[in-house]
């Protein structure tokens, strides 16, 4: 499911919590794919609370609560930090990263909405997210009667989804390298330990915002994204001023400018190569026809 699609599923799942009707999400995706950011604004936006619990570094008891003898009878002190009104998300991250006691305690609350003496409140949604196992991100297999429970969905990072959310949060000239370069936006790993995601791509805007030697900042956003998506931005900064928004060039082939020097011209030649389509190659055809003939070759 691509990333803007998530948050409706989380709005329906909300919904359907708020009729009494106890849906569970369970987000799957590779590192840095949105999935923590799209269940946050899902609670900015319905105004509620989120408690991040992460039960790879919790252990059973942290669940349950510590036992004391009251009236002679066992019973257990749920911790504080457990919600005890209001509306919430409860959001189980990295889920399948933590050992299978914790997943079958955290599974009590999936499916009982309790654990111990503790009773989740009728306001607050549980979501559960997690690396898969191909991810060599540390997950072990989740046991079936969980699975069972679960409405399972596969987050997709797509350009156009990320782009809505990006678009006053990220670096104008890093937005711009990604609409040429989309193929970047989201590039898992399981050797490097720098690769393209969302997450690492916020990490490089922040980078971006501070001044610094060009070989500095070259070297700290390879060591984000890795070396060759870093020399490809690097390049299009040093070409940014003169680049003509490829969009523009399907959009209104008439009347946009033709790009300024022969880097930048380059650049859009690769880029209108990658985004024709036969519903778009007229508007190209009268674009590079304004270009001249070499460079229309050299697109075509």
């Amino acid at each position: 499911m691509k990333i803007q699609h998530v948050g409706s599923a989380i709005d329906a799942v909300i919904s359907a919590n708020q009729k009494g009707n106890h849906l569970v999400l369970f987000l799957h995706g590779a590192p840095g794919s949105g999935k923590s950011a799209v269940v946050k604004a899902a609670a900015e936006r319905h105004g509620m609370a989120l408690l991040d619990l992460r039960l790879s570094i919790k252990e059973p008891v942290d669940l349950t609560g510590m036992p004391k003898v009251e009236d002679g009878k066992t019973i257990f002190c749920p911790p504080g930090w457990l919600p005890r009104e209001g509306k919430g998300i409860l959001f189980m991250d990295e889920y399948a990263q933590a050992m299978l006691a914790m997943q079958n305690v955290g599974g009590q609350l999936i499916y009982d909405r309790a654990v111990g003496d503790y009773t989740l409140p009728p306001g607050w949604v549980v979501i559960l997210a997690s690396n898969d196992s191909k991810d060599r991100a540390g997950t072990t297999q989740t046991p079936q009667q969980i699975n069972n429970r679960c409405i399972h969905i596969d987050v997709d990072p797509d350009f156009d989804g990320w782009r809505d959310w990006a678009i006053e949060k990220i670096d104008a000239r890093l937005l711009a390298f990604l609409d040429h370069r989309q193929e970047l936006l989201s590039k898992p790993s399981k050797d490097q330990r720098s690769f393209p995601s969302l997450r690492s791509w916020e990490f490089v805007s922040n980078i971006l915002a501070e001044e610094m030697p060009n070989i500095i900042r070259q070297e700290m956003v390879a060591g984000t994204v890795g070396a060759g998506p870093a020399a490809e931005l690097i390049g299009f900064l040093n070409v940014y001023e003169g680049m003509v928004p490829w969009r523009d060039v399907f959009a209104r082939p008439d009347e946009t400018p033709l790009p300024d020097g022969v880097a930048a011209t380059y650049a859009l030649m690769s880029v209108l190569a990658r985004r024709v389509t036969m519903d778009n190659i007229q508007a190209l055809t009268v674009y590079l026809t304004r270009m001249g003939k070499e460079m229309g070759n050299l697109c075509m």
